[in-house]
């Protein structure tokens, strides 16, 4: 019980995390741009960390943790191309498939999980996640493009399928870490350092292009990368503290699948409530499928 209360724990921050994206897209910044603060801040903040007495940074030069820690590298590359991908769909309008379609990336991490690395299954925990998965997909294509635009575009769609390839793999390669290179781990704080210093480089080229083209983001909105960055390190570490404990039994692969859905759906009642956003009713039904889905998962716990 006690690693699905820290799944609990890790959907709040997860939601926190997305309540301030989302005020400073609403502020004007670029997503380039806020991730690139983001991450920036969140990097220097473990840096600190690591100033403090009595704190270092874990030694990773022996070959397994040095594999350990490039699978975490690579799974933040890959995120960073994916998250870019699905930036670039939504510029051509039709955001309903550009978003909701990546948002299903945690199907792959679980997928593997079954097929390659052993993770149990039953019945009840297949058909709880694919429930999820429908009804993530049904809440997302539900909502209203502000362009009006129709939400179906085949190039959009194939775009978006890139993306969810890119995210899945990004997750794929940080969960089989904890596999592949089982008893080599590197501390949270070491691994939370290099993935966002990883994705702060990445993010800090397109931002550069995207300047240049664009111009600076209003000064107001660089307030909200600023404090995304303070509070993610804390984000990444609840997240890899979960991995770490979900892999004592096994079962990594449902990690991300279960953050993923709270913080849909803590996101979709922050809009709601705090919004005024209006939802439709496939919409409502979307959510009630993820809570039904992952009480299956829980239930199917083996």
């Amino acid at each position: 019980m006690s690693g699905y209360l820290l799944l609990l724990s890790l959907g709040t921050v997860w939601t926190f995390i997305s309540v301030i994206a989302i005020s400073g897209k609403r502020a004007g910044i670029s997503s380039s741009v806020f991730y690139f603060l983001g991450n920036s801040v969140a990097s220097l903040c473990c840096l600190l960390y690591f100033l403090l007495p009595g704190m270092t940074m874990d030694d990773f030069t022996a070959p397994g943790k040095r594999n350990f820690l490039f699978c975490y590298l690579l799974g933040s590359v890959f995120n960073g191309l994916g998250q870019a991908v699905t930036m670039y769909n939504l510029k051509s309008g039709g955001r309903a498939i550009a978003l909701a379609i990546p948002q299903m990336a945690f199907l792959l991490p679980f997928i593997c999980g079954i097929l390659f690395w052993n993770e149990p299954v039953n019945w009840i925990r297949l058909t709880g996640m694919f429930i999820v998965a429908a009804a993530v997909l049904v809440a997302g294509l539900c909502k209203q493009d502000p362009d009006g635009k129709s939400n179906w575009n085949p190039r959009r769609f194939y775009i978006a399928l890139v993306a969810v390839a890119l995210i899945g793999l990004s997750q794929v390669m940080v969960v089989m870490a904890g596999y592949v290179c089982a008893g080599n781990e590197v501390g949270n704080m070491t691994r939370t350092f290099f993935y966002m210093l990883t994705a702060a480089i990445f993010f800090g080229v397109i931002s550069y292009l995207e300047i240049r083209k664009n111009g600076l983001p209003p000064r107001k909105s660089i307030k909200w990368g600023i404090i995304w960055g303070i509070i993610a390190p804390l984000s990444n570490m609840l997240l890899f503290y979960c991995l770490d404990i979900f892999a004592k039994s096994n079962q990594s692969g449902i990690v991300y699948a279960v953050g993923a859905v709270l913080l849909m759906i803590g996101t979709c009642i922050y809009t709601r409530v705090f919004l005024k956003e209006k939802l439709a009713v496939m919409q409502y039904a979307g959510v009630a499928g993820m809570i039904i889905g992952l009480l299956m998962v829980r239930l199917g716990g083996v």
